[in-house]
């Protein structure tokens, strides 16, 4: 399967569309090519698209620490001089001036 786009991008539309296709054949033994383009309308497809895009720009973008994301003045001085992102490039964005990594809230870690 060829699709624009990065390899990472085409790793998850395969996937995904390998575990839609595991469901149909389970569920109603349909073949997913008879109803992959049928099942979400234009409006739908285009929501799913921007989703897939937002994580695809979450994951290129490494945070420097792992922790929550905070707003900076609600951190200790000492988090609020860390960047937000490991890489300085990623730095100059407006969201890196806006939030830091602060202590992990979330009780698994």
């Amino acid at each position: 399967m060829k699709a624009s786009g990065s390899t990472r991008f085409n790793e998850v539309f395969v996937a995904s569309f390998s575990i839609f296709f595991f469901l149909r054949k389970r569920i109603d033994n349909v073949a997913p090519e008879k109803r992959w383009f049928n099942t979400f309308d234009e409006d739908i497809g285009a929501v799913i698209q921007e989703m897939l895009f937002l994580d695809l720009g979450l994951h290129q973008r490494p945070f420097s620490q792992i922790g929550s994301l905070f707003f900076k003045e609600d951190v200790s001085p000492e988090l609020q001089s860390q960047p937000l992102y490991a890489r300085e490039k990623d730095n100059e964005e407006l969201a890196a001036k806006k939030y830091r990594i602060g202590p992990a809230v979330d009780k698994q870690y």
